[in-house]
């Protein structure tokens, strides 16, 4: 398969050849034979070899036939079998590699993880730790052993085996296959972080938590899990916000699917059904309710019957992301404050969010990275 394209040289170079022979009569007989006897020949291999071709693993089978010992060949039939959980057949084709080829790190690996699957977790363990001991700097070995001890309830192993995957020159760091990125590193270590956050908060110690999700989101400021994991951390432990960077957003989950981001010095309270948060200096507040649209009203019909703030500016639709659709009020009160009163649908819910005062640019800038962050799940 590697051949075809280059082989285009030599079909260019056959077909000149029998058009130069075809210029003389005494040999076209000849040419005649000899090409059906080239195509009948090729035409035959071709058929054959799509019997090899039906399946991967007819194919790598097909080539082991011809090299038993290919450890390529019997890496990628081992991952076939992977991939389609054959995990009996797996194990026997990454126990041959490591019989010609015990340093082949990829297929212990991979074996590990197959005597997972099979629940052999005492042999699944012995392979992990053989990895640190042949390829030290391979991260995914030490996240899939943390794994296995936390299916064994095993914390502090698992907190180990993520302490010494840290400790890893990111430099220095392997991968399956021969290709690595940044952005595969930045999502190994942070994995690493999120999951020691998780286990730190398990274990009654918020510092160590908040640290492990803080790197998390200095890695991935995105990171909706370590947000919310570190939003709720900051909700039941208030001294913790101070320790935390100025630019870390932190993130609210309700029962009710309303997700948001919020930067670290907010403060957020719960208000029986309202969500209430305000900004650092005291100066900008936003309100959030969510409740079920009434079957027997259309969304005009509940937008023209919601309660009024004062007196309306303007009106009209609006674009939020992730949201069937949105309206928007811009109310002035008798104090000539002005607020800002958003309906956001979403299915069969409708999210109020007020928002005031909205005089100020830099106040409209954080409600605009505010309201981009909101989420109904």
């Amino acid at each position: 398969r590697y051949l075809y394209l280059s082989s285009i040289g030599f079909v260019i170079l056959v077909c000149f050849l029998f058009t130069r022979l075809w210029q003389y009569v005494k040999w076209r007989t000849l040419i005649i034979v000899f090409a059906l006897g080239l195509v009948i020949f090729y035409g035959a291999r071709t058929y054959l070899r799509n019997f090899d071709w039906k399946n991967p693993e007819r194919l790598y089978l097909s080539i082991l036939r011809e090299y038993p010992r290919s450890l390529i060949a019997s890496y990628h039939l081992g991952v076939y079998y992977s991939q389609t959980l054959d995990w009996k057949n797996a194990e026997q084709a990454y126990q041959r590699i490591l019989s010609i080829e015990p340093n082949f790190y990829e297929a212990r690996f991979n074996l590990a993880n197959t005597y997972s699957n099979l629940g052999k977790l005492d042999q699944a363990e012995k392979e992990y730790v053989k990895i640190h001991q042949t390829a030290p700097n391979f991260l995914d070995a030490y996240i899939n052993l943390s794994v296995l001890y936390d299916k064994e309830g095993k914390k502090d192993q698992e907190i180990t085996q993520l302490q010494q995957g840290l400790a890893i020159d990111p430099t220095k760091y392997k991968t399956l296959g021969s290709h690595k990125s940044q952005d595969e590193i930045i999502t190994k270590f942070t994995l690493i972080h999120s999951l020691l956050g998780h286990l730190y908060e398990e274990k009654n110690d918020p510092d160590l938590a908040a640290k492990h999700y803080t790197n998390a989101l200095q890695l991935n400021p995105a990171l909706t899990d370590a947000q919310v994991a570190l939003g709720a951390l900051v909700n039941k432990y208030p001294s913790i916000k101070d320790r935390l960077p100025e630019n870390i957003l932190l993130g609210y989950k309700a029962s009710s699917g309303l997700v948001f981001r919020y930067p670290a010095g907010w403060k957020v309270q719960n208000q029986g059904e309202k969500v209430v948060l305000e900004n650092k200096k005291g100066n900008f507040f936003i309100q959030l309710q969510v409740e079920q649209l009434p079957q027997q009203k259309s969304i005009d019909q509940f937008i023209t019957s919601q309660r009024t703030l004062g007196t309306l500016v303007n009106q009209g639709p609006a674009k939020i992301p992730d949201f069937d659709y949105a309206y928007v009020k811009i109310w002035s009160t008798d104090q000539n404050i002005q607020k800002y009163q958003f309906f956001l649908f979403k299915g069969n819910k409708v999210l109020e969010v007020i928002a005031f005062p909205i005089d100020a640019a830099f106040i409209k800038e954080d409600f605009d990275r505010f309201i981009s962050s909101v989420k109904m799940e």
